[in-house]
């Protein structure tokens, strides 16, 4: 994920990244807005910014319409708030 942002010239802070498993983890929170699905493992859920549902209640569907409909969206979003989408 470093790669890309940095060969795209886009800054982590402006990435997002979900996943659903401890392989994620890393990407998760070296993004600026890491998410775990739902059915991610406790520890994963816990360390994400985000929380959405889980796969088989097309959690990523129900994440991107939140992440999209919010023009307001800030990624420098410093709160330790969890949004549950």
């Amino acid at each position: 994920m470093e790669y890309l942002a940095a060969y795209l010239q886009i800054p982590l802070s402006a990435t997002v990244a979900v996943g659903d498993g401890y392989n994620d983890l890393e990407m998760i929170l070296a993004a600026g807005l890491g998410v775990a699905m739902g059915n991610a493992p406790e520890e994963v859920r816990r360390q994400a910014d985000h929380v959405t549902a889980p796969n088989s209640q097309d959690g990523l569907v129900l994440f991107l319409d939140w992440l999209l409909a919010d023009d307001t969206f800030n990624f420098d979003n410093d709160s330790d708030e969890k949004v549950v989408v």
